[in-house]
């Protein structure tokens, strides 16, 4: 069977560094829980430039291949004429 904790039998000593010990690992899990919320952000975000880039060279290569101009392939897209270039370089 475990012990209890008999916190308030303590000395003083005792208490002040139990009391450390639990502002540590309190700040530990903080820690940990700031770090995966800051991971699955950015994680998001990566993930939805990788989606805006996949559509962007959908809209892209169909345009291309119905026979849009350049411009216009870039106007609907809503990139650059450079970008759209690129798309077309890659494919």
């Amino acid at each position: 069977m475990q012990e209890k904790l008999k916190y308030d039998q303590m000395e003083p000593a005792e208490k002040k560094r139990y009391n450390k010990f639990m502002e540590n690992s309190l700040l530990t899990r903080s820690q940990y829980e700031t770090a995966l919320l800051l991971g699955r952000e950015e994680g998001m975000e990566k993930g939805m430039e990788k989606g805006k880039a996949e559509r962007n060279r959908q809209i892209v290569l169909a345009g291309f291949k119905k026979g849009y101009s350049l411009e216009v392939i870039a106007d609907i897209a809503d990139i650059s004429l450079a970008e759209v270039e690129v798309i077309l370089k890659e494919a």
